[in-house]
C-alpha cells in the first residue's frame, strides 16, 4: 500500500514513480492489477508503466497543474528527473 498523487485523463489515472527503483513500480512488473482507493470506493485497475522523457514531462506538467506550489515543494526534496509515468486503466 502506498499513498500517490494522481491526474485523471478520461476513465484512466496517471501516477508517478519518483525513481525506476521505487518498490511499488518493481512489484508492478510482476503484477500490474491493482487496487485504487479514493473517496467514494475503492476500484480495479491494469498499470502500464510509460517510459521515457516524454511521458514523463507530460504527467509532472499535469502534476505541477493540479497540485500546484505543493508539487514544487516536495521536488525540493525528491529528484524527479528519472521518473517514471504509469497509466492506470480500469478494469470492467
Amino acid at each position: 500500500q502506498t499513498h500517490v498523487w494522481f491526474v485523471e485523463e478520461g476513465d484512466s489515472l496517471w501516477i508517478e514513480a519518483a525513481t525506476p527503483e521505487r518498490a511499488w513500480l518493481l512489484d508492478l512488473q510482476g503484477n500490474p492489477l491493482v487496487e485504487v482507493e479514493r473517496p467514494g470506493g475503492v476500484a480495479s485497475y491494469r498499470a502500464s508503466p510509460a517510459p521515457g522523457p516524454a511521458a514523463r514531462d507530460q504527467l509532472r506538467a499535469a502534476l505541477r497543474a493540479k497540485y500546484g506550489w505543493a508539487d514544487a515543494w516536495v521536488g525540493l526534496f525528491q529528484d524527479t528527473s528519472n521518473a517514471v509515468a504509469v497509466r492506470l486503466d480500469p478494469i470492467d
